[in-house]
């Protein structure tokens, strides 16, 4: 009796695992990539955005500091006059 009911719960975990696989076979998009797949690609898009942003942030704060030292220039430039 109590290996009929194991061999029921096996039978179970195999047709819920055959069931899971047929589910992720299904979630494959129209260019055949699955949902791992995509969520690398987007992985790689997201870290390389934020490279991208640091990279900004760094020339920007470079332009502000310029822009503060020309003005520095230009009202050094007009008190001579």
């Amino acid at each position: 009796m109590l290996l009929e009911d194991l061999n029921k719960k096996v039978q179970i975990v195999g047709e819920v695992q055959s069931s899971l696989t047929e589910q992720l076979d299904r979630e494959k998009d129209k260019d055949g990539r699955s949902l791992s797949d995509r969520f690398n690609v987007i992985d790689l898009e997201v870290t390389d955005t934020l490279s991208r942003v640091r990279g900004m942030q760094k020339d920007l704060a470079r332009e502000i500091r310029y822009t503060g030292e020309n003005w520095a220039e230009i009202a050094e430039l007009k008190a001579v006059r």
